[in-house]
């Protein structure tokens, strides 16, 4: 048994992997002193699990990215993706790949395409279970994993067909084995080279970024907070070996995308990373939009996740300390760079972050540990954390009063905001009687309620004011046989294509559309953009009907009658 650079004890196997304990921690609680999960980590996916289950594809980029995986396994085309029909180079092709093989084994069904997400957040949780025992001990272990699938953005983005989930596993993994502690070289080799490929898959799923929410990572623990045991030397072709691992697989896909369909070669070498940056034309924001948003994503845990984040801070000053906590340190920077880089170029949005919750749980894991060990919790915290869970579980149970939209959402918003007025009044008897355990139990008891009620009594009920699904079949079933439906305006076809299997395509104009169909013209506008041509030109068509999807108005246009 040897002191552990990450402040406990490690013990070494005869392969040169390591096991790790804590230091000056007692051994771990059972669960009846409350100081672990309620649950096993695995039940704390079952809120993403029903919410994957429960709804159409109408969340941000949803409906896009099922038919362009729908049309690879349709069309047949593997290399090239498509969406609706025309050439589509925004993403690599992985994500399209996995999900597509989902839909259909499943007969296209939402789940079946989400089924990569769902896999691939429940092994980051895994993943972050494998970190905080490493680094800590058997609680952290326990509440790391529970921390991260109960923070709001996982739980809102981990079981969406959408790339970030199946990114983030890949660059989790890539950091869990590529700095495994070891004295072993091949031990070494062999995680360094399972890194590069984990990143290789992650590029292959969004490109670029992968190497960024890796390399940046790495190099700051490199720097900072470096471990002998991670420089154990290995052969010089190893890392060479590791970066042709890391970039392969996407420019190897590159390159063929490129010469079946050679105007790609721009898209996929420039415009897709290093023009979105250089434009700065698509989803801009603030340099300090994530400093403002991660409060609300992180709940219920934010204020978790600042004490975790200050206590790094005094570790850092105490870096010489026999007692440094270097794990500590290390999830700091995980966040923190991430937060950093992606604060500063242009683009911004949430999901960006994600390959960064898993440090923030590590973080909150952390502090809650050490609490749950000394038996104390700060009033500032307990309260706060209780006054958030009370404020949202009052304002959703009295939203009835403010939306009409949803039926019967008058019991419905009861039904989701009492579990989080029932886990304030728990995390106030917790704080005041400091037992920080208890108050853990208790928020995250009924923030899985809250969450499975929001998944069973609300989501669905917006499906038919959400979804495309409605529209797309009214569309298939009209007589007319256009050889394409033109959507004019801020319409996205993709959900239409989906949904209806109709010919859906952008369209700047009508009248090239309406001229090849005559009397099979079938379209449909925004109403803002069909109000917005000239009265002559509106003369051409007949409002057939008029829509709303996603509180977005539609009017459905055919030939005007002589």
């Amino acid at each position: 048994m040897t002191p552990s650079a990450y402040g406990g004890f490690r013990s070494e196997t005869s392969s040169g992997t390591c096991m790790w304990t804590t230091k000056n921690v007692k051994p771990p609680h059972k669960a009846s002193d409350f100081s672990i999960p309620p649950l096993r980590w695995w039940w704390f996916m079952l809120p993403i699990v029903v919410l994957a289950f429960v709804r159409d594809l109408w969340a941000s980029d949803e409906p896009r990215y099922g038919e362009v995986a729908r049309e690879v396994y349709e069309g047949g085309s593997f290399l090239v993706m498509h969406l609706c029909g025309a050439v589509y180079p925004d993403k690599p092709p992985l994500l399209f790949w996995l999900s597509g093989l989902g839909g259909w084994l499943t007969g296209w069904s939402e789940w079946g395409l989400r089924a990569p997400s769902l896999i691939a957040t429940a092994i980051t949780a895994w993943l972050v279970a494998v970190l905080a025992r490493r680094w800590w001990g058997e609680i952290e272990a326990r509440w790391a994993p529970v921390l991260f699938l109960t923070f709001a953005m996982v739980t809102k983005i981990g079981g969406r067909l959408q790339i970030d989930p199946l990114l983030m596993v890949l660059c989790v993994g890539a950091l869990v084995v590529g700095t495994a502690p070891t004295t072993d070289p091949r031990v070494r080799t062999r995680g360094l080279l399972a890194a590069g490929l984990l990143v290789g898959f992650g590029a292959l799923t969004k490109g670029p970024v992968a190497l960024v929410n890796v390399g940046l990572v790495a190099l700051a623990w490199r720097i900072f907070v470096p471990d002998n045991e991670e420089r154990q030397p290995v052969a010089r072709w190893v890392w060479p070996a590791a970066a042709v691992l890391a970039i392969g697989p996407v420019l190897v896909w590159a390159l063929s995308a490129a010469v079946v369909e050679p105007k790609l070669l721009e898209a996929l070498f420039f415009d897709q990373h290093v023009g979105r940056i250089t434009k700065a034309d698509r989803h801009p924001g603030p340099f300090w939009k994530y400093v403002v948003k991660l409060p609300v994503l992180l709940l219920p845990w934010s204020l978790m996740v600042w004490v975790g984040l200050t206590a790094s801070w005094k570790q850092w000053r105490n870096r010489t300390s026999q007692k440094f906590d270097r794990g500590l340190v290390r999830a700091a920077l995980w966040l923190g760079v991430l937060v950093l880089f992606y604060s500063l170029i242009p683009p911004k949005r949430d999901l960006y972050l994600l390959s960064a919750y898993p440090a923030a749980a590590l973080l909150a894991a952390r502090a809650l540990a050490h609490r749950t060990r000394e038996g104390r919790l700060e009033r500032w915290l307990g309260f706060g954390t209780a006054v958030a869970l009370a404020l949202m579980g009052v304002a959703l149970s009295g939203v009835s009063f403010f939306v009409d939209q949803v039926d019967g959402l008058w019991w419905r918003g009861p039904v989701i905001g009492m579990p989080l007025v029932a886990a304030a009044c728990g995390a106030v008897w917790a704080t005041i009687h400091a037992r920080p355990g208890v108050w853990a139990r208790s928020v995250v008891t009924g923030w899985l309620l809250f969450s499975v009620a929001l998944g069973l009594f609300i989501v669905p009920a917006l499906d038919p004011l959400k979804s495309s699904r409605g529209l797309a079949e009214e569309l298939a079933a009209r007589p007319e046989n256009p050889t394409e439906i033109p959507c004019l305006g801020r319409v996205k076809p993709g959900g239409f294509r989906f949904y209806g299997r109709i010919p859906t395509v952008p369209a700047d104009e009508l009248f090239s559309h309406l001229e090849r169909d005559g009397k099979d013209f079938l379209g449909l506008a925004n109403v803002k953009s069909w109000e917005g041509l000239s009265a002559d030109q509106r003369s051409a068509f007949r409002v057939a009907a008029e829509r709303t999807v996603g509180g977005k108005n539609f009017v459905i246009l055919v030939a005007a009658e002589d």
